[in-house]
């Protein structure tokens, strides 16, 4: 289920990685244009922006490869 997939990611991921997904979500990292940058949601937190930026991909990779699969090794042949 979708709450399944859900709690299995999340739960795959740090306190600090959480924290960091949450805040490029919310704080509308993601948002085209950008409404806030590594810089901006880091200082929100009390941490440097490469930390930031270092727990956000952690995460996005943890989601990414819990989504596509983690036997995906390379893109597929285009």
């Amino acid at each position: 289920t979708d709450v399944g997939f859900r709690e299995t990611v999340l739960d795959g991921m740090t306190e600090r990685q959480r924290e960091a997904l949450r805040t490029a979500t919310f704080g509308g990292f993601y948002d085209w244009p950008r409404a806030a940058t590594s810089e901006e949601l880091a200082g929100t937190l009390g941490i440097a922006a490469s930390t930031f930026q270092y727990h956000l991909r952690a995460a996005e990779k943890k989601t990414m490869t819990a989504l596509l699969g983690a036997g995906l090794t390379k893109p597929p042949e285009v």
